[in-house]
């Protein structure tokens, strides 16, 4: 009887292993995706901002009258 018991504690820390490794990539996985979302709105804002910076320096100045 002591052999399944051993075999049930070596089968529940494969399983608790295994759910330990699911979770952490998980996590990983949704760290990631939140990393993308960030870069994906920095290279917006960049973009908005470069069209903001050349509206500027191609607008003629104030005393020129053509």
């Amino acid at each position: 009887m002591e052999a399944h018991y051993d075999t049930l504690a070596i089968i529940l820390s494969i399983i608790g292993v295994g759910v330990a490794l699911w979770r952490g990539n998980v996590r990983i996985h949704n760290d990631l995706n939140s990393v993308k979302r960030d870069i994906a709105d920095l290279r917006e804002r960049m973009a908005r901002l470069e069209g903001l910076f050349e509206g500027f320096t191609k607008r003629s100045p104030i005393g020129d009258a053509d």
